[in-house]
C-alpha cells in the first residue's frame, strides 16, 4: 500500500496544528505519518524545510519503486 505524509510547521499561522491532527485522525492510509517541523511556517520554503520535503518524497517514491 501507499504511504502518506503530512508535514506541519510549528510556526504555521495559516493552518492550525489541530487541523493537521484532525486530518491524521480521519485519513485512511496503511502508512500515514504526521511530521511537525519546529520553526517552519506554512510555506516550507527555507532550505532546511525544502530538504525535509525532498527526503520525504524520496522515502515515499522508494517505497513504490519497482
Amino acid at each position: 500500500g501507499e504511504g502518506a505524509r503530512l508535514l506541519q510547521g510549528t510556526d504555521d499561522v495559516d493552518v492550525p496544528q489541530a487541523r493537521a491532527l484532525a486530518l491524521l485522525a480521519h485519513a485512511q492510509s496503511p502508512d500515514l505519518r504526521l511530521q511537525l517541523v519546529k520553526g517552519a511556517d506554512h510555506r516550507f520554503s527555507e532550505p532546511r524545510e525544502l530538504a525535509i520535503l525532498a527526503a520525504t518524497l524520496d522515502e515515499l517514491l522508494a517505497a513504490v519503486a519497482p
